[in-house]
């Protein structure tokens, strides 16, 4: 019986989660003016999948987040269903404005939409990986008992250190990683996905447990962002070193576009980023 019982409330909430992402899309349509349809089942563009797909997982992983601590009994199964609907909705509205901040900041002078619409696969890949990495953050925001004042606040810095982790591996990559992306570069895309997905798990643990203050939570969080994006640059340092001992980044993401190449940086990176992401 309480298998049952289980697996009835397990439906219930993955068909929550359906809910929104279907919500989710429609908004998407409306304000991108695209028919992600059309281009998907009949232009099978990838860029548009991939986009989308960032924004399902994402809003999936975001709205988990809302699930944890419950007991299983018939209360808390009501309470978490409402605090779902609540958190999903609100995380809708943020992955929205997580697309115009990835337009607009993140991959700045980059129309996305358009670049997405015609097929730029390196655009939609970091598209993709910044709405998973942002997902990433949203779970740990609205686990437990924070209000959603406090994921509100946490998602807005996620947002920051994403854009200042473009900043920087800017600064430190011997090519621009922005420009490579406008202009088709599938590796640059690769990498760059890997990277925000990486920082995501990073950020993630940070936010997640119990609300202690916002003193003590701001500081860990700003540790956790600097550490994280450093710990991505010797990952990065790693992944070229040990696992792609006979070229050099450069080389392989802007000069030969090697896709290969690029998953295995991001491969590093992620499995790195997985653990520390459990330790701090």
């Amino acid at each position: 019986m309480n298998y049952l019982i289980s697996v009835s409330q397990s439906a219930a909430y993955a068909l929550m989660v359906v809910v929104f992402w279907y919500i989710g899309k429609k908004v998407t349509d409306w304000t991108t003016h695209a028919d992600d349809d059309e281009h998907i089942e009949n232009k099978k563009n990838l860029a548009m999948a991939l986009m989308r797909a960032g924004q399902y997982i994402g809003i999936a992983v975001g709205m988990a987040g809302a699930l944890s601590g419950g007991d299983g009994s018939a209360p808390s199964f009501v309470k978490d269903m409402t605090l779902l609907a609540m958190d999903g909705a609100l995380i809708v509205v943020l992955f929205l404005v997580s697309r115009l901040i990835c337009d607009r900041l993140i991959l700045a002078g980059v129309p996305n939409d358009r670049e997405i619409e015609n097929g730029n696969t390196a655009v939609g890949l970091a598209e993709c990986g910044m709405l998973a990495g942002t997902g990433l953050i949203m779970n740990g925001a609205f686990a437990g008992e924070g209000s959603l004042f406090q994921g509100l606040v946490f998602f807005f810095l996620g947002q920051s250190v994403f854009i200042l982790a473009v900043r920087l591996f800017t600064l430190v990559k011997s090519y621009h990683l922005v420009d490579e992306i406008k202009n088709g570069n599938v590796s640059a895309g690769i990498v760059l996905a890997g990277n925000l997905v990486s920082l995501g798990f990073i950020l993630r643990s940070s936010v997640t447990g119990a609300f202690t203050g916002w003193t003590s939570d701001l500081v860990a969080f700003g540790l956790s962002a600097v550490s994280g994006m450093v710990f991505l640059v010797i990952f990065q340092y790693i992944a070229d070193l040990l696992f792609l001992p006979r070229s050099k980044e450069r080389e392989q993401i802007v000069d030969n576009r090697n896709n290969a190449a690029a998953l295995i940086i991001v491969a590093i990176q992620t499995g790195l980023s997985i653990v520390v992401g459990i330790l701090v």
